[in-house]
C-alpha cells in the first residue's frame, strides 16, 4: 500500500496527476489478500459516514462498491489458505489493489479540498470517477428515474380513468347520477324514471328543476338520450345493462305504487304509533313522533291514513313539549302530513294547532324546528282560504319576517316563500305591513338566494296604495330593486321592474319622483327591452311611458333616448293583464319532505 507521504503530497489546489492512476505496485503473493482486506476496511471505516460537499453520489457509490469487495475478499481469504493462488488470480488481485489505491486518492481529495476548488474542477473529478469504476451513478439514477416516471405516469393514468367525469346531460337532476332509463315529463325536462316516479309518488306536482306545474304525470322514454348514454358507456368501459330498463307505463306505475301488503303493514304500524302518542311515556312519545315523521315522509297513502287515524291532535300536543327532540319530530311530522291536500284542512280545523305551529316558529327549541314550522305555514298557505287565517295571526307574520332577516339560508327560503303565498291574498296587505314584513322583504332583495321571491311578494304588496307607500318609505327599496335589475336573474329582473311600475301606479307623485330619479335606471330599462322576458319587456315599456309623461315635470330624460325608444313600441299600451301576469311567481319553490 502507498505510504502516507503520497497522500500528504497532494495539494488542495492541484488535481491528482495521471501517473497517480497508473501507479505501480510491488507486493508478495502471500500478503496480497490480507493487504487488500485491510485497505478496503480502512476506506470503508473512514468514508462510509463522511459527508462529501461535492461528488456525493459518486463517492457514496464508490464506498458501497468497496464494501462489496471487502466481503468478497473475506470469502477468498479462507479458500486461499489451502493452496497458493494461480498467476491469473494474482493479476486480478493486483488490479484490485490498484483500484483501491486510486479510490483512496480520489476520496481523500474530495474530502480535503475546499468547496470552491471542487466546484471549479467538478467536471475533471467526474471524469476521473468515470475512469475509476467505468459507470456514472447518474446513469443508474436516470434509468431508475425513468422507470419511476413511467410507473407514476401509469398510476396517474389509472387514477384518471377511475375518476372519469360523467357528462352533465347524462346525469339525473334529482340523483346527480348516470341515468339508467331517461324519461321526459310534461315540462320537457329529462329525469331517471325511478327518481321522478318516486318524486311524483311523494305527492309533488311540480317539475323538480324548473318548478313548473306538471300538466300530467305521463313519462315519455327518451330513446335518443338513452342511446347516447349507452354509446358513451361502451366507449369508456362502463357497464350499462339496458335489459334492466322498464319502459311499460303499467309496470312503472306498479313499481311506483306500494303493494297492498305494504299499505296494510304501514297502517298497522301507524295505529300502534298513535297509541304510543296517546298513552305512552314521554320517551315513548318522542320515539313514536319520530317514527310517524319517517312514515309520513313517503307516500300519500301513508299521509292519508296517519291523519285519518287521529295523529294530528297528539302531534299538536307535542309541539309545546319541553323536549327539543320531541318538538322537532312533531312539527316535522305535521309538515310531512300537510303535503297531502286533505290533511291541510285537518290541521287547520284542529283547535289550537295553528297557534301551536306559530309558537314553534317563534320560540322553537332548535333552528330546524323553527324552519320546519315556517315550511308548514307555507304548505298550509297554498289553500287560498287559509292565507287570511294565517295572516290574521300577527305573530305568525312577525315571526316569518324575523326568520327572513336572521335565519339560516334554508330558514330564509321557507320564510320568504310563506310570505309570498300570504301576499297573494289582497286582504293581507295591511297585516303584512303592520308586522314589519315589508322591511324584511326589502332587506332580502340583496340576498341572492331569496331575492326573486322577495321581489315577487313586494310586487303584490305595492298593487295597493297602502303597500306602495310602505315600500316607498323604505330607503333601500328602490336601490335594492335597481341592483336586481342590474345583476339578478331573468325572473328577478322581471319582478323588480314590476315593483317599480306598480310603485309609480299606486304610490303617488312622491313614489314616481323617487323611482325616475334612481341612477342608471334608464339604461337598465333599455337593456331589459332587448334582453328581458316577454313580461319584463312589457313592464319596462310601461315604466318608460311613465318617464315620458313625467320628464318635463321632474327630469329631462328626453336626451337619454328613453322617450323615443318606447314611443314607437307596439307593446307600450297599459297592461290590463291578470294578477298572475303582473308577477313572476317563483315556480322553482318545492316543499321539502323531511
Amino acid at each position: 500500500m502507498a505510504s502516507g507521504a503520497i497522500f500528504s503530497s497532494l495539494r488542495r489546489r492541484r488535481l491528482p496527476s495521471i501517473e497517480t492512476f497508473l501507479a505501480s505496485i510491488d507486493l508478495s503473493d502471500v500478503a496480497l489478500v490480507q493487504t487488500l482486506i485491510s485497505v478496503a476496511g480502512e476506506l470503508v471505516s473512514c468514508f462510509s459516514d463522511h459527508r462529501f460537499p461535492f461528488q456525493r453520489k459518486n463517492s457514496r457509490s464508490l464506498v458501497r462498491k468497496i464494501e462489496v469487495f471487502q466481503l468478497l475478499l473475506e470469502c477468498l481469504k479462507d479458500s486461499l489458505k489451502l493452496s497458493l493462488p494461480s498467476p491469473t488470480v494474482v493479476l486480478c488481485l493486483k488490479e484490485l489493489y490498484l483500484l483501491l489505491y486510486r479510490s483512496k486518492i480520489l476520496l481523500d481529495y474530495c474530502a480535503q479540498s475546499s468547496k470552491l476548488w471542487l466546484l471549479l474542477h467538478n467536471h475533471s473529478i467526474s471524469g476521473n470517477m468515470f475512469l475509476l469504476f467505468g459507470i456514472e451513478e447518474d446513469e443508474l439514477d436516470m434509468e431508475n428515474g425513468n422507470q419511476k416516471k413511467v410507473k407514476k405516469r401509469l398510476i396517474t393514468q389509472e387514477i384518471a380513468e377511475t375518476f372519469l367525469t360523467t357528462p352533465k346531460d347524462f346525469c339525473c337532476p334529482i340523483l346527480l347520477d348516470l341515468m339508467c332509463d331517461p324519461v321526459i315529463i310534461s315540462t320537457g325536462q329529462t329525469y331517471d324514471r325511478k327518481s321522478i316516479s318516486r318524486w311524483m309518488e311523494e305527492g309533488h306536482c311540480t317539475c323538480p328543476k324548473t318548478g313548473q306545474m306538471l300538466a300530467h304525470n305521463r313519462l315519455v322514454p327518451n330513446h335518443a338520450l338513452r342511446n347516447l348514454i349507452m354509446q358513451w358507456c361502451t366507449a369508456n368501459g362502463i357497464p350499462y345493462d339496458p335489459t334492466e330498463v322498464v319502459d311499460a307505463s303499467a309496470e312503472t306505475f306498479a313499481s311506483a305504487c306500494p303493494s297492498r301488503a305494504v299499505l296494510e303493514a304501514n297502517r298497522a304500524t301507524s295505529t300502534l304509533l298513535i297509541q304510543q302518542l296517546a298513552d305512552g311515556s314521554q320517551p315513548a312519545k318522542t320515539i313514536a313522533a319520530q317514527e310517524i315523521r319517517l312514515l309520513a315522509k313517503t307516500g300519500k297513502e301513508n299521509r292519508a291514513f296517519i291523519a285519518e287515524a287521529g295523529a294530528i291532535p297528539y302531534l299538536r300536543n307535542l309541539l309545546s313539549s319541553p323536549n327539543a327532540v320531541a318538538q322537532e319530530n312533531s312539527i316535522t311530522a305535521l309538515l310531512n302530513l300537510s303535503i297531502f291536500d286533505k290533511n291541510k284542512s285537518r290541521i287547520m280545523d284542529e283547535e289550537g294547532c295553528l297557534g301551536s305551529i306559530v309558537e314553534v316558529l317563534r320560540f322553537g327549541h332548535t333552528t330546524e324546528a323553527k324552519e320546519n314550522a315556517a315550511a308548514t305555514l307555507f304548505s298550509l298557505s297554498v289553500v287560498h282560504d287559509y292565507k287570511k287565517r294565517i295572516a290574521d295571526n300577527v305573530q305568525a307574520v312577525e315571526a316569518l319576517a324575523g326568520l327572513l332577516q336572521e335565519g339560516t339560508p334554508r330558514g330564509k327560503k321557507d320564510a320568504v316563500t310563506a310570505l309570498f303565498n300570504l301576499s297573494t291574498h289582497t286582504e293581507n296587505c295591511v297585516r303584512i305591513i303592520e308586522a314589519g314584513a315589508v322591511t324584511a322583504l326589502v332587506s332580502a332583495l340583496g340576498n341572492e338566494g331569496v331575492s326573486e321571491e322577495a321581489a315577487g311578494a313586494l310586487a303584490l304588496i305595492v298593487r295597493q296604495s297602502v303597500g306602495a307607500k310602505a315600500v316607498v318609505m323604505e330607503e333601500a327599496a328602490v336601490g335594492g330593486l335597481i341592483g336586481m335589475m342590474r345583476c339578478g336573474t331573468a325572473r328577478g329582473k322581471e319582478n323588480a321592474v314590476a315593483v317599480l311600475l306598480e310603485l309609480c301606479r299606486s304610490g303617488g307623485a312622491s313614489a314616481i319622483q323617487k323611482v325616475i330619479r334612481a341612477p342608471a335606471l334608464a339604461g337598465l330599462l333599455q337593456t331589459l327591452l332587448f334582453t328581458g322576458t316577454k313580461r319584463a319587456r312589457r313592464k319596462a315599456a310601461s315604466l318608460a311611458r311613465v318617464f315620458q309623461r313625467c320628464e318635463n315635470a321632474f327630469l329631462p330624460y328626453g336626451g337619454l333616448g328613453v322617450g323615443y325608444t318606447f314611443a314607437s313600441n307596439s307593446t307600450s299600451t297599459r297592461d290590463h293583464t291578470s294578477f298572475a301576469d303582473d308577477v313572476s311567481v317563483p315556480m322553482s319553490i318545492s316543499l321539502p319532505v323531511l
